[in-house]
């Protein structure tokens, strides 16, 4: 009996391995769980709450207590890169974006209508590091 549970064991642990390496939600996991955003002076309180639904990876995110955006990521064609729409409690969408993720460097793009220029567009990018430590997230 024991000679069989080693074995077992073994191909547990490589199984659990391989889909580990083969998971492109790995990097949007860290998502889930609190912490808190620094602007300047400025803390914010987030909560995430994130779960795979499908080929969606989503999670409700919460600012200060109160619930800001449902965020929802798809995976793009290359490995790290994903399409973001976020719906408003009220249901509005706020059109589409891309996130990269190259180790703890996320760069966000979105295209979307002018707020300055009335019917033209936009286009904004932004890149964060991100790390995890047991105190928090940033």
């Amino acid at each position: 009996m024991k000679k069989m549970l080693v074995p077992c064991l073994l191909v547990a642990f490589f199984a659990a391995a391989l889909h580990a390496a083969d998971d492109p939600y790995a990097a949007l996991r860290l998502y889930d769980g609190s912490w808190e955003a620094r602007s300047g002076e400025k803390a914010d309180r987030l909560t995430d709450q994130c779960a795979l639904v499908g080929t969606y990876f989503v999670c409700q995110q919460t600012v200060n207590g109160k619930v800001g955006a449902l965020l929802v990521f798809v995976p793009a064609a290359a490995p790290g890169q994903f399409y973001t729409q976020n719906i408003l409690p009220e249901g509005w969408a706020t059109g589409r974006g891309e996130v990269r993720i190259d180790g703890n460097h996320w760069t966000y793009s979105s295209i979307g209508p002018s707020t300055s220029s009335p019917g033209r567009t936009a286009s904004t990018r932004s890149r964060r590091s991100r790390r995890t430590a047991s105190t928090g997230r940033s």
